[in-house]
């Protein structure tokens, strides 16, 4: 689970901007939405983004994508705000694995000296305890300071002397070798199985490829994921793969879309949904709101099922309303322990804070000419900001009082094109 993310200088975020997902339990509402971790730390299962267009949710996607990456070694997008001066773009998440919470901050450099860029210049590996009276307290596993020259790693002294020695281009845990140390692959373990616990998807290009997968080869996800599909789209009586290609009347037909061309047409034929008994393709019959809700069906189901954290762009995107909130439901129930579910949206119906979502799950995105602001609906208080328990946090959002709301006014530019329309017709 995640328990923060932070980002500094990393696309829109000129400044520093802290995602937290720990709960505050002076807040007693809806406490399912919370996992219980044995250290202590109470996280939410549920974070939500919202903000006009172009706010930043998306970058804050892209960043979780990216420390997800850097924790697996692979090629991640690390760009800073396109109107800084500095050349150094900052990541960090928190997050729970083995019931602990481990931190890491990482800095890289673009700047480039004799062709080679400069690379992650500072890592910082720590852990985070709770003593007996709530108090934390952090204890380093390893240091890289590459611009100060200052190196630290606790468990093994060898490994310490080599820091200085080491290439930046990657990030530490994969620029020493694990064979000789046991420690580097222990720690490699950690960073592997958290990021493979990450998944990102983004409604508007979402691939259907793992329900295909999970279908095809009868996984324990199959029956689950079928039943999904035929809860959300109440006129479909069954959802499968079959062991035959099923062509409708009008012949094999490419996909409209695109994100669907990847797919073989073998398999995008063997896609079967089934209506009033009839097996018809998937592919020909289903509206593209369903077929985002089948390719969904699948990372709802892992998520919940291998406890993962499911990182969705545009969560309401091709899907109703009630739709939307079932999901977001599945993952703040009791029976669901460490799934979790972090989206992005402009849906303000999501803003439930009296049946779907705490206060603290929900975050707001405001952006300026100079510098984008996120900050999370707790912040607003009963005696500074009139925001109680039982305020209808809709109502107050779409008046403004919240921020994160845009404001077009269209009329001037009726007025243009009324000018136009009657040039032209003169």
């Amino acid at each position: 689970m995640i328990k923060e993310i932070r980002v500094n200088n990393y696309l829109v975020y000129n400044t520093k901007a802290t995602f937290s997902l720990e709960a505050d339990m002076r807040t007693k509402k809806l406490s399912d939405n919370v996992y219980h971790s044995e250290s202590g730390f109470n996280i939410n299962k549920v974070a939500g983004l919202f903000g006009a267009n172009n706010s930043g949710k998306t970058c804050l996607v892209r960043a979780i994508n990216s420390l997800k990456n850097i924790m697996l070694n692979k090629p991640a997008e690390v760009p800073t705000n396109l109107f800084s001066k500095s050349n150094i773009c900052e990541l960090g998440i928190s997050f729970l694995y083995d019931e602990r919470i481990y931190n890491y901050d990482v800095k890289f450099d673009h700047t480039t000296i004799n062709g080679v860029r400069n690379g992650f210049i500072y890592e910082n590996l720590y852990e985070t305890k709770l003593d007996q009276y709530g108090n934390k307290k952090e204890s380093i596993i390893f240091s890289k300071d590459a611009s100060m020259g200052k190196y630290y790693f606790s468990e093994n002294k060898e490994i310490n002397a080599l820091l200085g020695e080491i290439s930046n281009s990657a990030p530490l845990l994969y620029t020493v070798n694990p064979t000789k140390y046991p420690i580097i692959e222990e720690l490699r373990k950690m960073f592997t199985e958290v990021g493979n616990s990450i998944v990102v998807i983004d409604m508007n290009n979402i691939p259907i490829d793992y329900t295909i997968y999970n279908l095809k080869n009868n996984s324990k996800y199959s029956k689950l994921i079928s039943e999904f599909v035929k809860l959300a789209d109440v006129s479909i009586e069954d959802f499968k793969y079959s062991k035959k290609p099923i062509v409708s009347e009008g012949g094999v037909n490419k996909p409209q879309e695109k994100i669907l061309e990847r797919v073989s047409l073998d398999d995008m034929y063997r896609l079967i949904s089934v209506y009033n008994g009839k097996e018809v393709p998937s592919i020909n019959y289903d509206s593209k709101g369903t077929k985002q809700v089948e390719a969904l069906a699948s990372f709802v189901v892992d998520a919940l099922l291998s406890e993962k954290t499911l990182v969705v762009d545009e969560i309401e995107n091709g899907l109703h309303n009630s739709i939307t909130k079932a999901i977001i439901s599945m993952f703040v129930s009791l029976t669901n322990k460490k799934g979790q579910l972090i989206f992005t949206s402009q849906d303000e119906m999501l803003l439930d804070t009296s049946r779907l979502l705490r206060k603290d799950e929900i975050y707001l995105l405001n952006k300026s000419k100079k510098e984008v602001n996120l900050y999370s609906l707790n912040e607003f208080t009963a005696n500074g900001d009139g925001i109680r328990e039982e305020t209808n946090i809709i109502d107050r959002y779409n008046k403004g009082a919240l921020g994160a709301i845009p404001r077009p006014d269209f009329t001037g530019l009726m007025l243009e094109i009324e000018g136009e329309i009657k040039r032209c017709q003169n």
